[in-house]
Parts: C-alpha cells; structure tokens; sequence
C-alpha cells in the first residue's frame, strides 16, 4: 500500500492508495477541478480525497473522520464564489455610474450650447438675466 504525505498550515496528514481513491483526486471523471498539466493543492488533494472516503492518518496515526476537509473546503468555494458574484456585481454598479456621468456630461455640453446659442441670438445681457431669474426661483 502507497502512502501519501501532506502537509496543510503546519500540520502533516497521511493518505494511502487503498482503493485507488488517491488517484481518483487526479482523475477528471471524479474531479472536475483537475484539468491535467495543472498542479493541485494540498488542500484540494486532501478535501477530494476526504470526499471519496479515503482514509486519514494525523502525525500520530490516528484515523481523522471523513467529511470534514471536503466541508470546509466546500464552504471556502462557496465564499469564493459569493466573492466572485459580488465583484461582478460591483462593478456592473461602478460601469452604469460611469455611462450615467458620461450622459450627464453630454447633457451639460448640451446646455452650454444651448446657452452660448442663446447668447449669440439673443443678446450676453439676457441671457445673464435670465440665468439669474432662474437661480433666483431655485
């Protein structure tokens, strides 16, 4: 029987081949995350392997139980992925502030325009006094 050494934040697990679950973690039909040429974590091995029943020894030889590293790194895919969706969701917001200040800008340009128009045809005097009416009203 072949056993596998891991190490994970200062600690050391050992995994052994019974079964072939070891190599069921590099096998794509098991494993959708192992893309071949691709190096995997130790902490992908060790929760894919929890995940298939394999079994885990700590440093002292005793059988860790199943399911606990495939959960947690469950959850940290799920972070992951919320983390993801609200990035992209951030910056949908900040791209729809850009196109609104953008639009803004032009309909101030607009306005300029239309003001040095108005000053052309109607005279710098009426329009100044009419700018000042209406901020009189605001």
């Amino acid at each position: 029987m072949q056993e596998y050494k891991i190490k994970i934040e200062n600690r050391e697990y050992t995994l052994n081949n019974n079964s072939g679950k070891y190599d069921r973690v590099f096998d794509q039909k098991f494993n959708p995350e192992f893309k071949k040429g691709e190096q995997l974590t130790n902490e992908q091995i060790l929760a894919y392997y929890d995940k298939f029943g394999g079994l885990i020894l700590d440093k002292n030889g005793q059988e860790i139980g199943n399911l606990g590293f495939w959960k947690a790194y469950e959850e940290k895919l799920t972070k992951e992925k919320q983390q993801k969706e609200n990035w992209q969701k951030k910056k949908e917001a900040a791209s729809s502030l850009v196109e609104f200040i953008k639009g803004f800008k032009e309909v101030l340009w607009f306005i300029l325009l239309l003001i040095f128009l108005g000053a052309l045809f109607f005279g710098y005097d009426k329009i100044v006094s009419v700018i000042k009416d209406i901020k009189d009203l605001l």
